[in-house]
């Protein structure tokens, strides 16, 4: 991660790291910009608690949260997150198609399957699910509550 303080740029990965780099500026200082790190987690003179969890997470998990905060709750907690999430689709009527195999409601009468609207079935998950478009990808994350 990076952070730019008093014209400077500084790099760190955890907590600890960070505090010994700002030894090296008058107080106050300011965070003026940052790089690879969720907008929702930066303030101008700390970070928010949550930003050392997403920080251990890898980039899929790291994507997956930046995601969610951009389009659904920035103040969610990265365990609430990532144990809502399901998985990633090309898009909503893939994961409906995916319930629908799960399931096994065509098992036995595979015919039956090409009068079944897997778009409208997809809209209807909405109400119970958050399709969030992901911030590096074309692609859809999805989350149950």
């Amino acid at each position: 991660m990076k952070v730019k303080v008093q014209g400077q740029w500084i790099e760190f990965d955890n907590e600890d790291e960070l505090t010994e780099q700002l030894e090296q500026f008058d107080e106050p200082y300011i965070f003026e910009r940052f790089e690879d790190i969720p907008k929702n987690l930066c303030g101008e003179k700390k970070f928010d608690e949550r930003v050392w969890d997403w920080a251990e997470l890898d980039e899929r998990e790291q994507d997956i949260c930046a995601s969610y905060w951009a389009e659904e709750d920035s103040g969610a907690e990265v365990s609430y997150i990532l144990d809502c999430y399901m998985g990633t689709y090309d898009d909503a009527e893939e994961y409906a198609k995916e319930i629908i195999s799960n399931i096994g409601l065509f098992a036995g009468h595979p015919e039956l399957e090409s009068f079944f609207d897997y778009d409208a079935y997809a809209d209807e998950l909405r109400h119970g699910c958050a399709f969030v478009d992901s911030i590096s990808e074309r692609q859809v994350h999805v989350f149950t509550y």
